[in-house]
């Protein structure tokens, strides 16, 4: 049995090639695969080993290149009550606070990369007007490196203090002014403080440790954990809040507050068994987490 073939044609167009073929009386159409790729699937592995190669190729040549260098101390004295502003970027910030009238300033410039040349000087200004003091750094990189710089600052106990960094961890101990700090996402951590406080980060953790937070407190991360290890004050207000992490407060067992706790999915655990804690005046506690857990340490 023979098959008679005749009128074939082929068709092409954008989406794909079809072949249309006449046998015994019926018509057939053969969807071929398509046989186009995008540029960029051709490409992207060949681009990758350039880079790789790039790259252990300058190892070979320079090594990794890690430098630490200590700038130039500075110092700032105040004659009253003063205010500290800090502008910072991938950079620590470690701040502690000691008896007198001074702000001294430790800085240490780190260089991480392949090639140290390529990477432009990072940049930090002082300016001091009165009793008021800022400092702004600013980070720089290069193709493959980047330099950024870590601070060590001592402050007057009292002193007021309004800090941001970029991704860097804050770490800060033995306070008493006024705090408004913020961090995109790292870590902020602050031991002996007692003062009205605003603490934020974009996702990094929130410890608060070994003081009083008083006035009206905020305690608010975007994906953190937040642990709160104070005395509240029976007439401050507080509001603790992360979007997804566990909230802990570790309060002691005398404490008097009016508690407002939520979370959407997580678990919520009271050892102090109520709501309404203490007599007379009580704090205003308001615990919010999106998915994590709240939970409430007598100490």
């Amino acid at each position: 049995m023979g098959i008679e073939r005749n009128d074939r044609k082929e068709r092409v167009d954008e989406r794909e090639y079809r072949f249309e073929q006449r046998q015994s009386g019926y018509d057939y159409d053969y969807p071929l695969p398509r046989q186009r790729k995008s540029i960029f699937r051709r490409l992207w592995l060949p681009i990758c080993i350039v880079v790789l190669l790039l790259g252990i190729w300058s190892v070979a040549q320079n090594g990794l290149i890690v430098k630490h260098s200590e700038l130039p101390v500075r110092s700032f004295t105040l004659a009253n009550h003063g205010t500290l502003r800090f502008d910072g970027g991938a950079g620590n910030l470690r701040i502690h606070g000691e008896p007198g009238n001074s702000i001294v300033v430790h800085a240490t410039s780190n260089v991480i990369g392949l090639q140290a040349p390529e990477i432009t000087e990072a940049q930090v200004s002082y300016s001091q007007d009165g009793n008021a003091v800022a400092i702004r750094s600013q980070d720089s990189s290069g193709l493959l490196g980047v330099r950024y710089i870590d601070f060590d600052i001592t402050v007057p106990t009292a002193l007021d203090m309004d800090l941001e960094v970029g991704s860097g961890n804050i770490d800060i101990s033995n306070l008493k002014g006024n705090l408004a700090i913020k961090t995109g996402s790292g870590n902020l951590q602050a031991r002996a403080i007692n003062g009205q406080d605003a603490f934020s980060s974009g996702s990094g953790n929130i410890v608060v440790e070994q003081g009083q937070v008083s006035g009206r407190t905020m305690l608010k991360s975007g994906s953190g954990n937040i642990r709160l290890d104070a005395a509240l004050d029976p007439s401050g207000s507080y509001e603790l809040s992360t979007g997804s992490g566990n909230i802990t407060l570790a309060l002691p067992a005398n404490s008097s507050f009016h508690l407002n706790a939520s979370t959407d999915s997580g678990n919520l655990n009271n050892a102090f068994g109520s709501t309404d804690v203490g007599q007379g005046t009580r704090a205003a506690l308001s615990v919010d987490s999106g998915s994590g857990n709240i939970i409430l340490q007598r100490r």
